[in-house]
Order: structure tokens, then C-alpha cells, then sequence
């Protein structure tokens, strides 16, 4: 007897399920800080740069030049502070220089998940005003950062 593809999903969801439920008893991981650093990373040859440019967690990342410099925006979901904004004037070195959502009143990112939240900015400049346009996923809207 031939099983049909519906009977095989409904077992493939099932297995699924029971994989990613915590086991019973077993206490929940939480962290309060989480930090990345690089260790044992030979040196970069001249004229060579290493890839990733930013190292770490940095999601959908947007970029505008002004004049020489160069500005990178980034996904923070449901992290605070939300969207760093990095600085570079080759592409290769870049320094963080802030975030665009650096005051808990600026957005209440209260009871967002970690996956949700603050979703693909999108940066640009004019007339001397840098703009960081924003989705904010669960709470229904855009935004819009001066």
C-alpha cells in the first residue's frame, strides 16, 4: 500500500512538533547578554579584506553613501536598542556610530518576540537629513526615523 502525500505530511508535522517541544521538567535556557568575539583569526593579507565585512548578526542591511562615507543600516526584530547605524569610508571598516532606536519610548517593542518587530530598514539621506524608513511587523505599521 502506497502512502499519499497528505498522510506523510501530517507524520513529517508531527515529528516535527515532538523534536521542538522542550522535555518535560527541563528547565527553560535564558540569557541576559550575549557576546560575539572573534578568537584565533589570522591576520588579513594586504590589499584583501575578510568576509563577512560585519561579523555576527546583521540582517538585511542597507546602505547610502553621502559624499565619500558610507552608512549601514540593519533587522533588529524585537532586540533593543534597535537598528545600529554603522559608518565607513571604504565598505571594508566599518565602526557602529549609534542606533536609530536608542530610547525605550521611541518604540514599545514590549511583548514582541525576538523574531518579530523591527524588520528591513531601509536608509537614505537628503538635503543634509539622514531618513530611516521601518517596518514594525506586529505592531501594524511603518515608521519613519530623522
Amino acid at each position: 500500500m502506497r502512502e499519499t502525500p497528505i498522510t506523510i505530511r501530517a507524520a513529517l508535522v508531527a515529528i516535527a512538533a515532538v523534536l521542538s517541544a522542550p522535555a518535560l521538567g527541563t528547565p527553560t535556557a535564558r540569557f541576559s547578554e550575549m557576546t560575539y568575539t572573534a578568537e584565533n583569526v589570522p591576520p588579513t593579507p594586504p590589499g584583501s579584506y575578510r568576509n563577512p565585512i560585519l561579523p555576527g548578526f546583521q540582517p538585511d542591511p542597507s546602505i547610502v553613501r553621502v559624499g565619500n562615507e558610507f552608512y549601514l543600516v540593519n533587522s533588529t526584530f524585537g532586540w533593543f536598542p534597535g537598528i545600529p547605524v554603522y559608518h565607513s569610508r571604504d565598505l571594508v571598516h566599518w565602526r557602529q556610530i549609534g542606533n536609530a532606536i536608542d530610547r525605550p519610548g521611541m518604540l514599545d517593542l514590549h511583548g514582541l518576540g525576538v523574531e518579530r518587530g523591527v524588520f528591513a530598514p531601509a536608509i537614505t539621506w537628503h538635503d543634509g537629513t539622514f531618513y530611516i524608513l521601518n517596518t514594525c511587523v506586529d505592531c501594524r505599521g511603518n515608521f519613519l526615523v530623522l
